[in-house]
């Protein structure tokens, strides 16, 4: 049998001067309207003893009119087993066997129901790498401000200092959250008063040629899908989370491009990769496995996540003297785009960054997607690491080029395949002797 309430009842109830309820029939549901304007659901019954009583449920905004029916269905079958779920020792009992996972799962219910699905994202990914994994299982009542803050210094000791401060709002904001009237799951915040754990620099990491071609050769004796992953990443100069999350729905190799759905984009905008050569001919060597489209997994039912392991055993063939990041190759790619003659305004396009003339009042009016612009730098730089970085006598010779010299060779590079070819013959040519620039 239907209930009373309907979405738009709930909706349009009003406020009045004392708090009152509508009932929604038989199932014990109820509509809690505060003088406030506040609305939220409880559920009405009576214990074995035949006492009234009323169990909240929560605030509306975080519970729709049939998860609270069916919310209340699961309380009036406790109440006919004799259980009597809103008695004070229930309650208490309850919270205090509530575990940091299952508080974090009723904290993202809320978060998603108030934010973007991108910021909230990134939140669940911290619980599930690094929150739950160390505090997830054990009682939230019982959790200690130390050992939350464990969480964050492990990460921090570890070298991700960006990632510690990310790490460390998360665990303030859930605490504070449990702590709140409405929940009383802690009695307050364990997390209260820390402050951030290290201090953020911007990294400055450019790869040089020379460790930019041993990534390059390296990656292509790395098995998959950690090595065409990184080779990926250097064409593209996409982000380690959006080239390992791709998919063959994303990838149109007719028109040599891969779209970003703005739900794995950084920034929530959907972005079109032009592909290069090069990227096209690496995507044709990975394996495909599974039925989901995956175009980088070992399982073929989820997306690649042994980025850490692959990494460190790639570091130790490497040898680099400076410790890098994953993300540095991007960084190095944008640098490279630069000193090639692209202009910033293209290469911050093909990065999806909303900076310069893409941001605020500007980036508003300038409608310009600069397509036709990004297609031919991606070429640019995949022309760049197969047919220079990839061959050491080349790119020693690009090395040495001087400062007119390389405007010469930046102007050959966006030119036909006739020209760049005929460039590349006087690379090769040895006794083209070059002065340092």
């Amino acid at each position: 049998m239907a209930g009373r309430l309907t979405v738009k009842l709930v909706e349009s109830a009003k406020a009045r001067d004392a708090q009152y309820e509508e009932s929604d029939g038989e199932g014990g549901l109820v509509l809690v309207v505060y003088p406030s304007g506040a609305k939220s659901w409880a559920v009405r019954y009576r214990n074995a003893a035949g006492k009234q009583r009323k169990k909240s449920l929560g605030p509306i905004d975080r519970m729709k009119l049939a998860d609270a029916r069916k919310a209340a269905r699961a309380i009036m079958a406790r109440v006919d087993d004799g259980d009597d779920p809103s008695s004070r020792a229930k309650v208490e009992a309850d919270k205090a066997a509530l575990t940091v996972r299952s508080a974090s799962e009723r904290f993202m219910k809320a978060r998603r129901a108030q934010e973007r699905n991108r910021a909230a994202d990134e939140v669940q990914r911290q619980f599930d790498s690094y929150i739950l994994p160390a505090i997830g299982e054990g009682p939230i009542a019982a959790v200690s401000g130390d050992n939350a803050r464990k969480v964050v210094t492990d990460l921090a000791n570890a070298g991700a200092r960006t990632m510690a401060n990310r790490v460390h709002s998360t665990l303030a904001r859930f605490f504070k959250w449990a702590a709140e009237p409405d929940q009383r799951l802690v009695a307050q915040s364990p997390y209260a008063g820390y402050p951030k754990v290290a201090d953020e620099r911007e990294r400055d990491r450019v790869l040089s040629s020379s460790e930019l071609a041993a990534l390059w050769h390296e990656a292509g004796v790395t098995a998959q899908p950690f090595g065409p992953i990184i080779r990926l990443l250097i064409l593209t100069a996409q982000r380690r989370s959006e080239v390992t999350g791709m998919t063959d729905a994303e990838l149109d190799l007719n028109r040599a491009e891969w779209t970003i759905p703005s739900d794995r984009a950084k920034n929530g905008d959907r972005h079109v990769v032009p592909l290069s050569k090069p990227a096209i001919a690496e995507l044709a060597k990975v394996t495909r496995i599974g039925k989901k489209g995956l175009v980088f997994t070992t399982t073929g039912e989820a997306v690649y996540a042994g980025h850490h392991k692959a990494k460190a055993r790639m570091d130790r063939a490497l040898g680099f003297n400076e410790p890098w990041r994953i993300h540095d190759i991007r960084r190095t790619a944008t640098t490279g785009l630069i000193a090639l003659g692209q202009q910033p305004a293209t290469v911050e396009a093909l990065l999806n960054h909303r900076t310069g003339a893409r941001a605020g009042v500007a980036g508003v009016y300038n409608r310009h997607q600069y397509r036709d612009e990004m297609e031919l730098a991606a070429e640019v730089w995949g022309r760049f690491i197969v047919d220079v970085i990839a061959i050491d006598t080349r790119r020693l010779a690009y090395d040495r080029l001087r400062l007119r010299e390389r405007a010469a060779f930046n102007a050959a590079i966006q030119s036909d395949e006739l020209a760049w070819s005929e460039y590349l013959a006087v690379l090769d040519d040895p006794s083209d002797a070059r002065e340092a620039a």
